[in-house]
């Protein structure tokens, strides 16, 4: 399959057009996970908010709170991390830690640290680590 992109301020908003010979039924369930709208409800200061996933880059516990991370800013979830897991696609989301969940077009690479932990830096500049439990799972499953 190619994909071409075409980028441009003309456009007002994103649209996907696909071209091919034949209806293909495992394409079209791919495309299907992918434009759900699958979204989790997010609260900052009282002010709730709906989001899709393809907008959030990673959820993680601080303070005995889940919190979801979207350019920069911060919003409280109101579901456990164990819950985000068996909700997130595993195809978009990987379990980093046993309080950080991360999507996975936001990691920039993986680099492994002394103590057997990864360090996983994230394109937007920031970093954090996997635990060595999860390091040996991450290494197994994704970086094979």
């Amino acid at each position: 399959m190619e994909i071409l992109w075409d980028i441009s301020s003309k456009f007002i908003k994103t649209f996907i057009t696909i071209h091919a010979t034949k209806r293909d039924s495992n394409l079209a369930s791919s495309l299907q996970m992918l434009t759900d709208e699958i979204s989790v409800v997010l609260q900052k200061n009282k002010r709730i908010k709906r989001v899709t996933l393809i907008e959030v880059e990673r959820f993680f516990t601080e303070n005995k709170r889940v919190l979801c991370e979207i350019d920069g800013e911060q919003f409280e979830v109101h579901k456990r991390i164990y819950e985000l897991e068996k909700l997130l696609p595993s195809k978009l989301f990987m379990r980093t830690s046993s309080g950080e969940i991360i999507r996975i077009n936001v990691i920039r690479n993986f680099e492994l640290t002394g103590k057997g932990e990864l360090r996983i830096n994230l394109k937007n500049g920031k970093q954090t680590y996997s635990s060595r439990r999860y390091a040996q799972r991450i290494r197994r499953n994704f970086l094979k």
